[in-house]
């Protein structure tokens, strides 16, 4: 399930939306271990800098947990964070 708000700015946007998650492996060779849990989050924002230009940015933070982690010898909960910055150009 997921929620989206959105909202103009005259030449600028932003965006924000939350997710939960639930996936459930249902091969033969894995466990309900391989099963996953969580939560995710973005916010994003765009401003046209020209005719031939515009600048966005991305938030994304994604909270999770999965027991099979830990036979990689790594903590089953996570939390991860990523930001990007793009210039876009239009010809």
């Amino acid at each position: 399930a997921f929620g989206l708000l959105t909202h103009s700015f005259g030449s600028a946007g932003a965006a924000l939306r939350g997710e939960a998650f639930s996936t459930r492996q249902l091969g033969t060779q894995v466990t309900s271990a391989d099963n996953e849990t969580g939560w995710a989050a973005t916010f994003a924002a765009h401003r046209t800098l020209d005719r031939s230009f515009s600048l966005w940015l991305e938030a994304l933070h994604v909270d999770s947990t999965r027991k099979a982690r830990l036979r990689a010898g790594r903590a089953p909960q996570q939390r991860q964070n990523q930001l990007q910055l793009v210039l876009r150009g239009n010809w």
